[in-house]
């Protein structure tokens, strides 16, 4: 399971083209029980040397964001900075 989490970080920073150094914030969100892991976190944390996951972000509230940015996204629509 550690692996298969990596690798989906690993993924997803690369996919943003964002390094583990210019973030300022990571927040685990999945859709399941596994965001609440210890071994998880510990193992996510690790990953962006050292910075420990937000844990005041509601990991469904921010799946759900997600899906709606990813819906728009995949739909055309073009955001713009301050505004939909």
């Amino acid at each position: 399971m550690h692996g298969e989490c990596i690798f989906e970080v690993e993924a997803t920073t690369g996919d943003t083209h964002l390094g583990v150094r210019t973030l300022t914030t990571v927040s685990l969100t999945t859709l399941s029980g596994s965001t609440y892991i210890p071994c998880i976190m510990k193992v996510v944390s690790d990953f962006f040397n050292g910075k420990e996951p937000n844990k005041s972000i509601n990991p469904d509230e921010a799946a759900a964001y997600g899906a709606v940015v990813q819906a728009a996204i995949l739909s055309g629509h073009t955001f713009r900075e301050g505004g939909a």
